[in-house]
């Protein structure tokens, strides 16, 4: 999967990703808005395990099927070569950090995982994200709809400090949406979903860089079945130049192992799959790097 100009591969990316604690790789595929085509759909099921299928398969509506496989297909096309598997050999596992079920909780690959990962998708937009295997990480995207009814989960969500915050906001529903894809980074990254309370979920968010690139830190209390303990969760918002306008996107790594480079650091690559299932590339890999700030 070659991302064009430059001649940086994806696989490239992918292995600088893995090779350090605190680097994040983020690919996000952007998928036609009429569908793909059966072909596609058929190479995509074939690119995944029988479980992906499976569950894609029990999806209700066409479009969560089509994000789900192209998400899954991704994310193996990227590890395959590094493990020197076959894609729809390399398995999926889930284990719930509450209640140990593993029907559901945060995916990973098991023991002796080649990497972190995680997977998000929301409208016609997927996020898989790439650590390395000691690098808990986690990814939200969002479409930036009105029809979002945030008075709702205002109980749930958002502080007080939080709620007045966003209403002071230009764009108040817009800047919800924003704190939202935060906090489900963070709860993504440490495993907790949303079993953890999103209300004590709090991201301090830094000042914009000269690219208008902002990077965010959480800390928290939480139970990881040995006790509590504190967790330290890096992040950053993605940027519009790879999302687009109608979506919001973050992701969040574990900052508690990040020795070999603590601040973190995040390449960002953004894709277009066609109808056909030809995958173009939207963003140069080298342009889209950025490092973690202080807030």
């Amino acid at each position: 999967m070659s991302t064009g100009e430059g001649g940086v591969s994806a696989v490239d990316v992918a292995s600088a990703a893995v090779a350090a604690p605190g680097r994040v790789a983020v690919w996000l595929v952007h998928l036609p808005d009429g569908g793909l085509g059966d072909e596609a759909v058929r190479a995509l099921a074939d690119a995944v395990d029988d479980d992906t299928r499976r569950r894609a398969a029990a999806l209700v509506r066409q479009p969560d099927r089509e994000s789900t496989l192209a998400a899954h297909a991704l994310l193996r096309g990227l590890i395959a070569p590094l493990v020197g598997r076959a894609p729809h050999d390399i398995a999926v596992v889930r284990s719930c950090r509450i209640c140990g079920n593993t029907d559901h909780g945060k995916p990973s690959f098991g023991p002796d995982a080649p990497a972190q990962f995680n997977l998000a998708h929301s409208g016609r937009l997927v996020a898989v994200a790439l650590a390395h295997p000691a690098t808990p990480v986690g990814v939200d995207v969002e479409l930036d709809s009105d029809a979002t009814h945030w008075d709702a989960l205002r109980p749930d969500v958002f502080s007080d400090r939080e709620w007045s915050t966003d209403t002071a906001d230009s764009e108040p529903a817009r800047a919800r949406t924003r704190a939202w894809v935060r906090k489900e980074a963070v709860v993504k990254t440490t495993g907790h979903g949303l079993a953890l309370p999103l209300r004590r979920v709090l991201p301090v968010v830094g000042r914009a860089d000269r690219t208008g690139q902002r990077s965010w830190t959480c800390e928290l209390s939480v139970d990881d079945g040995r006790g509590i303990r504190r967790r330290l969760v890096r992040g950053w918002d993605l940027p519009p130049a790879t999302t687009g306008r109608d979506y919001l996107a973050a992701v969040g790594f574990d900052g508690d192992t990040g020795d070999d480079d603590p601040t973190g650091r995040l390449t960002v690559t953004s894709w277009l799959l066609a109808r056909d299932g030809r995958l173009t590339a939207k963003t140069n890999p080298p342009d889209m790097v950025w490092r973690h700030g202080s807030p």
